[in-house]
């Protein structure tokens, strides 16, 4: 992994979300959440779990306890990226954001990396061994540097904030524990943070399970939505088919009735047209026997008469009976 690349990995993604610090010898579960091998331990044994164990965070249960194998690759990122703050002048989770000098160095203050709450000093790598190699400092309170002790001592007796009442939800000193806050219930704030904590990862559990289901939702929805527009696109190529199909049915329809009514027009028509030559033959019979009747009708000849009389009315009935 490139030295620089762990500027790109975001801190919050590092912490461990039982301590929220930077993981410490890492350790992934079965369901791929990380924890510090330390926090996950002692998670475990504290909850006193009956049966199958399960994860801190996403609360997924385990038949049996899992082999806890260090993330290599996930302890190296932590490390650089605990050296990339350290380098850029970046504190990690919980401390104070600018630099605390150490309150034992002579010449030049080296960076303070504890505070003390009995002592209130910080102190450099260097002036904090005493406080891990000493018997009688051993015992002192030790948390991430800060420039200002004020806010750790109690403001009625300048004594370190080292219990909290749960009736009144406050952090209090000793002698807070021995006097107004007698009767009430005090335990150590480490007690508190652990209770808190499990709190806390039980609703991060919470939030998990409910953005995961948030999510299963919204995906199934979107689903649901695209399986109705294509529904709905198959549907719509369905009703145009049926039409398409009508239209042309009903075409075809009108060109076959067009085309009865053509035949039977034309049919009419020469009928028609027949009828009419055989009405203009006759009515040219008729008019040459009208004109040889009056023809007739002027002679003097009397058996001409007589003779072409009866011819002309053959002539009519052949001619009638035609009609």
């Amino acid at each position: 992994m490139d030295e620089g690349s762990c500027e790109l990995v975001p801190g919050k993604i590092l912490n461990c979300s039982i301590c929220l610090d930077i993981l410490k010898e890492p350790v992934t579960l079965p369901c791929g959440h990380s924890f510090c091998r330390d926090c996950v331990q002692s998670f475990w044994t504290e909850t006193e779990q009956p049966g199958p164990v399960s994860c801190p965070q996403c609360r997924q249960a385990f038949s049996h306890q899992p082999a806890l194998r260090t993330n290599t690759i996930l302890a190296e990122v932590a490390k650089r990226f605990q050296k990339s703050d350290i380098a850029e002048g970046k504190t990690p989770l919980g401390a104070s954001p600018r630099e605390v000098p150490c309150d034992f160095c002579t010449d030049s203050a080296q960076k303070a990396v504890k505070s003390c709450l009995m002592c209130l000093a910080s102190f450099c790598e260097t002036h904090i061994q005493a406080h891990h190699e000493k018997t009688a400092l051993k015992k002192h309170k030790l948390i991430s540097p800060i420039e200002d002790f004020q806010d750790q001592l109690c403001s009625h007796h300048e004594r370190p904030l080292e219990l909290f009442c749960r009736e009144d939800k406050t952090c209090i000193c000793v002698l807070c524990a021995r006097e107004q806050h007698a009767t009430h219930c005090t335990v150590t704030l480490e007690t508190e943070r652990q209770k808190k904590q499990k709190q806390l990862v039980e609703k991060q559990a919470d939030i998990q399970h409910k953005l995961q289901e948030k999510t299963r939702n919204a995906k199934e929805l979107k689903q649901v939505a695209e399986s109705l527009k294509i529904s709905e696109e198959t549907e719509l190529r369905e009703i145009e088919q049926i039409f398409v199909q009508l239209i042309s049915s009903v075409n075809s329809k009108q060109a076959k009735v067009k085309e009865l009514i053509t035949e039977k027009c034309t049919a009419f028509a020469s009928m028609t047209e027949k009828f009419l030559i055989k009405l203009d033959l006759e009515v040219t019979d008729l008019k040459k026997m009208n004109t040889e009747l009056e023809n007739l009708s002027k002679t003097d000849d009397n058996i001409g008469f007589v003779q072409l009389l009866q011819s002309c009315e053959r002539g009519f009935a052949e001619t009638a009976g035609a009609g």
